[in-house]
């Protein structure tokens, strides 16, 4: 019998429960059985009616649906010991801890089974409090069951794998990338900036040159260094900004656009002036698509059940220090 628990079922942990739910409809036999899913609110009433509502979908897949409250560290605890899941996804944002939650709330979880955790693992204060909570990750006695949900880092291997995106970025004179959203609401840095970051093969070694402020956002200069024996050095940029909804890379001067659709995530390659791209000026620009990768989330939790998490623990303390580094830059 397999339980997962699903700590923080409002906005973004109802993309967990859908990929849970749409696993044995999707591709039979291809993903682990899921028996038992537990999902929380801070409320219990609130937890009671969604699992009440999964559980009288036609196509419910889990034999039980349980819901329960979880507002803070000893309630995490009560639900832990009394359920016992082989997995919790960490997916809560607390209004006054902010992501924090997450570090929290992960450590507790490892002890009794594995856990997959949304990004970032906690805030960036810029003060190194953040890495000194990925350091207790790290010394973890499970510390091989934990996986960090960056949905990038999949197209990224996908990327690499590909010998002409592979060539294309390694003789790149520069990258950069830009990474959008519609409001200011919560922390750009903490929000966004793991996407583009999870781009970065993590052979190559990344340094945090400068933080500019920009309109509506901030943009960080990069001095990437490839791997291999033809080492380079690649100047960067991650532009992180509200009042907008592109995503995506330029390399060189060949544009690029990341697009969730019909169940994949797409790497297309844009015919359009990059300003354009980024200022929301072409709402559908042509395209060619050059990759189209499976969900992202369902591979991440196939990962981490299987016990092969795909970003691990060591990949996470790199995640903060990039976050403490550019938050610590004047």
């Amino acid at each position: 019998m397999t339980t997962v628990f699903v700590v923080g079922a409002g906005r973004f942990g109802r993309n967990y429960i859908k990929v849970l739910s749409g696993w044995k409809a999707a591709e039979p036999g291809q993903w682990p059985t899921v028996d038992i899913l537990i999902v929380s609110r801070t409320q219990a009433t609130t937890a009671q009616a969604m699992a009440a509502e999964i559980a009288a979908q036609p196509t419910c897949p889990f034999k039980q649906v349980i819901g329960v409250a979880v507002a803070d560290e000893a309630q995490l605890r009560t639900a832990l010991d009394h359920h016992q899941p082989d997995l919790t996804c960490i997916v809560a944002r607390d209004r006054v801890r902010g992501d924090d939650i997450h570090a929290a709330y992960a450590l507790p979880a490892l002890d009794v089974g594995a856990v997959l955790c949304e990004k970032p693992f906690c805030r960036a204060g810029g003060e190194g409090a953040g890495l000194a909570q990925a350091r207790a990750l790290l010394d973890h006695p499970r510390a091989d069951r934990f996986g960090l949900e960056l949905p990038m880092f999949v197209m990224a291997r996908a990327m690499f794998e590909d010998p002409r995106l592979e060539s294309m970025l390694r003789q790149a004179k520069r990258i950069d990338y830009v990474w959008q959203k519609p409001t200011d609401e919560n922390d750009l840095l903490d929000d966004l900036a793991l996407h583009p970051w999870s781009l970065i093969p993590n052979t190559w070694q990344t340094n945090v040159e400068q933080v500019t402020p920009i309109p509506g956002g901030l943009e960080i200069g990069l001095r990437l260094q490839t791997d291999g024996p033809d080492r380079r050095v690649i100047p960067a940029t991650i532009r992180l900004s509200a009042g907008g909804t592109f995503r995506g890379m330029r390399i060189d001067n060949q544009p690029f656009g990341f697009v969730f659709a019909e169940g994949r995530l797409q790497l297309r390659a844009y015919d359009a002036p990059w300003s354009a791209l980024i200022g929301g000026e072409i709402p559908d620009p042509p395209y060619q698509c050059q990759l189209a990768v499976a969900n992202p989330l369902a591979q991440h939790i196939q990962a981490v059940l299987n016990h092969h998490p795909l970003v691990d623990t060591h990949q996470t303390y790199r995640s903060q220090q990039f976050l403490e580094a550019v938050r610590g830059r004047p």
